[in-house]
Parts: C-alpha cells; sequence; structure tokens
C-alpha cells in the first residue's frame, strides 16, 4: 500500500501522543496515549483490507523516508 503525504503527516502527528498504533480495517485511525489522557480519532484517504499494528511509528516512517 501507498501513503499519501498527508497520511505520512498524520500518523507522524499521532506518533506524539503514542509510538505504537494499530491499523482496524477501513479508512478511521485512532490512537490513545499510554496515560489515557489524550485520545485522537482521524479519517484518511486509503482505505486498509486488513488490521495491522507498528510497534515503533518513528522508525516507521524513518523507513518510509528511504523510499
Amino acid at each position: 500500500m501507498k501513503f499519501s503525504k498527508e497520511t505520512i503527516s498524520i500518523i507522524k502527528s499521532m506518533s506524539g501522543v503514542n509510538t505504537g498504533m494499530v491499523f482496524p480495517v477501513g479508512n478511521m485511525l485512532q490512537v490513545e496515549s499510554e496515560a489515557k489522557d489524550i485520545f485522537v480519532k482521524c479519517k484518511i484517504s486509503e482505505t486498509f483490507d486488513m488490521e495491522f499494528g507498528i510497534y515503533d511509528i518513528p522508525s516507521f516512517i524513518n523507513a518510509l523516508s528511504l523510499y
């Protein structure tokens, strides 16, 4: 799957709340801080066919920037 620049920017912003994230089926992303005091939910342009998770979002973003 190819991520748009807008989606990468959103994911990068969400990594400030929590460095790990689960990407559910569909086009909604959500993340919650470890202290459970911050919750972010956002609709993106891409649609995921299956659920997956990324443990370290900053490393993932760095890997994407290599391509």
